[in-house]
């Protein structure tokens, strides 16, 4: 078995380090795998990548950071309506693969997204997400983990965000157009990326109402990374 990038262990422990400092876990802080390693930019070297990554990403946890938990994620293609868990072999997961690369992130152990949710008899459907068990199978010997599951979101039509414009920060209030629900409370940082982080995370229409007074430019010329 060949050694791992130099560079590659160093992108990853560098992010893992930073990403426990600055609780970048609470804000579901990912990293792309093609900033991991330039060998996984082409579409069709994200599943073996991704894994790659993962047992990498495993390892460093192991040495500095073992209460937390090391996960992969694949984003899928989404339709108007809910899917479901409809495919069974890596072939057919790769096919429903969406533009964007597998993301390696990082959680407090007991605190990762699919126990909040509270998995019953293996399927839970919340008031925004689905979760369902899923066979580490499907991936052959790429897996190795015993747990694996399938995540959905449920599609909100528009996001309204208030947010307060600062020179070093913003402060945004986040809420659903058509319920009015308030879904999240936030105070954003620019200098470490946290806030065009954040904003490149968003799925769908967004609208954003701002109060300042002071270098707006931010937002000129449209959204980062969007």
């Amino acid at each position: 078995m060949t050694s791992p990038p130099t560079q590659a262990v160093e992108v990853i422990q560098n992010w893992m380090l930073s990403n426990i400092k600055k609780q970048g876990y609470e804000r579901y802080d990912d990293l792309h795998i093609d900033q991991i390693d330039q060998r996984w930019k082409a579409r069709d070297s994200w599943i073996e990548g991704g894994f790659e990554a993962f047992r990498l990403a495993v390892d460093i946890r192991n040495q500095h950071a073992p209460s937390f938990s090391v996960v992969l994620a694949f984003s899928l293609t989404a339709g108007d309506e809910p899917q479901g868990l409809d495919f069974r072999t890596l072939q057919e997961m790769n096919a429903e693969l969406s533009s964007s690369p597998p993301s390696v992130y990082l959680f407090q152990k007991g605190k990762e997204p699919w126990t909040e949710t509270g998995l019953r008899d293996g399927v839970v459907v919340a008031d925004n997400i689905m979760v369902e068990n899923m066979s580490p199978d499907t991936f052959g010997s790429l897996a190795q983990t015993n747990s694996c599951y399938y995540m959905e979101f449920r599609q909100i039509e528009m996001l309204i965000i208030g947010c307060d414009f600062h020179t070093r920060f913003q402060q945004i209030a986040m809420a659903e157009e058509t319920t009015g629900e308030l879904l999240l409370e936030r105070r954003l940082d620019h200098e470490s990326g946290e806030a065009h982080a954040f904003y490149r995370s968003l799925q769908g229409p967004v609208r954003v109402g701002i109060e300042a007074t002071g270098p707006i430019h931010w937002f000129e010329g449209g959204w980062p990374g969007r």
